[in-house]
């Protein structure tokens, strides 16, 4: 995706996150809106892919 769009992206997701109603809303339903960079979301998934992968093998477990 070209820098452009992810920036584009980004900033309206930040307008709409800033909203309280949708902050509100969220919230009511169990999401916490943490606001961050699209280069901070990428080493989050990062981390999250390589933690959770050791997970499923230690724990021997396959897809069907």
């Amino acid at each position: 995706t070209p820098g452009a769009a992810i920036a584009r992206m980004h900033d309206e997701i930040v307008r709409v996150l800033g909203r309280a109603d949708i902050r509100e809303k969220l919230l009511g339903t169990g999401i916490e809106v943490i606001g961050s960079g699209p280069e901070q979301l990428a080493a989050y998934m990062k981390s999250e892919v390589a933690k959770w992968g050791n997970v499923i093998r230690e724990a021997g477990l396959r897809a069907k």
